[in-house]
C-alpha cells in the first residue's frame, strides 16, 4: 500500500506544479506612457547636472557626517524601512499560498457505554495526514504575488522618497544654520564697528565738532544691532534644535558646525535634457504601481465570478501507537458562484473605478512633477542673476563707505552721509548671505526635483 500512496503523492504534486504555473496578466501590462514636455523647455546653460550623490558636491564633511546619522537615527527612515521589511514578509506570504497545504491530526478519546453499568472506557485513538490545494485556473495567485512584488517595491521607493525628503531637508538646515552664524557674526562685527564710530562721535562731540543730533543717531544704530543680535542668537539656537531633530539626535544637539558659505564648494553646471530624468523620480514610479495594482485588482474582481477547483487528498489510521487500518482518500471539488445578487458585479465595477482614479492620479503625478521642475529651474536662474547682483551691491557699497568716510575724515561732508553709507553697507552685507543662502537652496530644490540618491 505505500508504494502506491507514494506513487499518488508524487502526482498530486506534480500535478499541482504544473498548474502553478498560469501566468499574472501584469508579466504582459505596458507601462503607462509618460508624456514628457518638449526637451527645449528643459535647455537652459545655467542647469544642474544632478548626481547621485550630489550633497557632497559641497565639499562639507561636516554635511556627510550629518547626513550620515541622519539615515541611521531618523524615525521616518526607521518607520519607513520597518514597513520595507512588513512588505517583504508580505510578499513570502503571497508565495507560500501557491503551495499545497499539508497538515497532520492526532486524536484520542475515551467512550463508555452508559447502559452496560460495569463496562469501563474504551480508549480509541487516531492519526491522519492531508493535503489540499487550489488549482490557480485564472492566475489569482499569480496576480497576488505580483501583486506583492509590486507592493513591495512600492515601499522600496517609499523609502527612497523618504531619505531624499530628509537629505533636502538636512541640507537646507545646515545651510541655514551656516547663514545664521554668519549673519551672527557679522552682526557682532558689525556692533563693533557701530561702537567704534558712535566712542568717535562722542569725542568729536565733546570736543563741538558734531552735534548732538549725530551722535544720538549713531546711538541709534548701535541700539538697532543690539536688538538683531539678540533675534538672531534666538534663531541660532531654534536652526540647532532643527537640524539635530532631523538628525535624530535624543539630546538635541549636534556637533559643532565651522564651516561658512564662501567654504561650501558650488557645484558647475551645465547643459542638461532632465526631461527624461523625471521618470526616475519615486513618486512618479510609485504612482505607475498604484496603476499597475490597480489593474490586477480588476481582473482579480473578474475572476471571483469564474469557477475554481480544488483538489484534497487524505491518509489516516485508526491507531497513532501502532497504526493500523490505513484509508486513503482523495478528492476535487468545482465551485462557482451562481446567484449573488450583482455581489460581484459591483465588485468589478469598484475596481475599475479605482483603476480609472490611479490612471488620473498618474498623470497629474507626472504633471505636477514637471512643472516642480520647470519652477526648480526658473528659480535657479532667478538666483544666479541676484547672487552676481549681490555681490555687485556690496563691493560698491564696501566703496561707498570707504569714499564717505575720507571725505568725513576730511570735514567734506557732514555726519549724515557717513551713516546713510555705512547703514548701507551693512544691509549690503546681510543681502549678501541671503543671497548666497537663497542660491544653494535652489540648487537643493533642483537636485530633489530632478536628482535622486543610491537605493537603501
Amino acid at each position: 500500500m505505500m508504494p502506491l500512496i507514494r506513487l499518488t503523492s508524487l502526482a498530486f504534486v506534480a500535478a499541482s506544479t504544473l498548474l502553478v504555473s498560469c501566468s499574472s496578466p501584469l508579466r504582459n501590462l505596458e507601462p503607462e506612457p509618460v508624456d514628457l514636455p518638449p526637451q527645449e523647455w528643459f535647455n537652459q546653460s545655467d542647469a544642474v547636472t544632478p548626481a547621485a550623490d550630489w550633497w557632497r558636491q559641497l565639499g562639507s564633511d561636516e554635511l556627510n557626517g550629518l547626513l550620515d546619522a541622519a539615515m541611521q537615527g531618523n524615525p521616518d527612515v526607521q518607520i519607513a524601512v520597518e514597513r520595507l521589511t512588513a512588505a517583504n514578509a508580505s510578499l513570502r506570504q503571497s508565495k507560500a499560498d501557491s503551495w499545497p497545504s499539508l497538515s497532520a491530526r492526532v486524536g484520542a478519546s475515551q467512550r463508555r457505554n452508559l447502559d452496560e453499568s460495569d463496562a469501563g472506557f474504551a480508549n480509541s485513538s487516531s492519526l491522519s495526514f492531508s493535503a489540499g490545494y487550489e488549482i490557480d485556473l485564472w492566475a489569482r495567485r499569480a496576480t497576488d504575488i505580483d501583486s506583492a512584488e509590486l507592493a513591495l517595491e512600492s515601499q522600496r521607493l517609499a523609502l527612497r522618497s523618504v531619505e531624499m525628503t530628509l537629505t533636502g531637508q538636512v541640507v537646507q538646515q545646515y545651510i541655514a544654520l551656516i547663514a545664521a552664524q554668519e549673519s551672527l557674526r557679522l552682526a557682532n562685527s558689525n556692533l563693533a564697528a557701530s561702537k567704534e564710530l558712535e566712542r568717535i562721535m562722542q569725542v568729536k562731540f565733546e570736543a563741538g565738532v558734531v552735534s548732538g543730533v549725530e551722535l544720538a543717531q549713531q546711538r541709534n544704530t548701535t541700539l538697532s544691532l543690539l536688538s538683531r543680535l539678540a533675534g538672531l542668537e534666538v534663531s541660532l539656537a531654534n536652526q540647532k534644535r532643527a537640524l539635530a531633530f532631523l538628525v535624530g539626535s535624543q539630546q538635541l544637539s549636534v556637533p559643532e558646525v565651522v564651516m561658512t558659505l564662501d567654504e561650501l564648494t558650488l557645484p558647475s553646471v551645465a547643459d542638461i535634457q532632465p526631461a527624461q530624468l523625471l521618470t526616475q523620480r519615486p513618486d512618479i514610479q510609485q504612482a505607475a504601481i498604484a496603476l499597475w495594482q490597480s489593474h490586477a485588482s480588476v481582473w482579480q474582481a473578474e475572476t471571483s465570478r469564474w469557477p475554481s477547483l480544488s483538489l484534497s487528498a487524505g491518509l489516516s489510521a485508526s491507531d497513532v501507537l501502532s497504526p493500523t487500518g490505513w484509508a486513503l482518500s482523495f478528492g476535487e471539488s468545482l465551485a462557482m458562484p451562481l446567484i449573488d445578487g450583482g455581489k460581484i458585479r459591483a465588485q468589478i465595477a469598484q475596481a475599475e473605478s479605482a483603476e480609472r482614479v490611479a490612471r488620473i492620479e498618474y498623470r497629474t503625478t507626472v504633471s505636477a512633477a514637471m512643472v516642480e521642475a520647470l519652477d526648480a529651474l526658473s528659480e535657479l536662474d532667478y538666483q544666479v542673476h541676484e547672487l552676481a547682483n549681490s555681490e555687485a551691491v556690496l563691493d560698491n557699497n564696501r566703496r561707498l563707505l570707504s569714499l564717505a568716510q575720507i571725505r568725513f575724515d576730511s570735514g567734506d561732508t557732514d555726519f549724515t552721509n557717513l551713516l546713510s553709507a555705512q547703514r548701507t553697507f551693512f544691509s549690503a552685507q546681510d543681502a549678501m548671505i541671503s543671497a548666497r543662502q537663497s542660491y544653494l537652496l535652489a540648487l537643493v530644490s533642483l537636485y530633489l526635483t530632478l536628482g535622486d540618491i543610491p537605493r537603501a
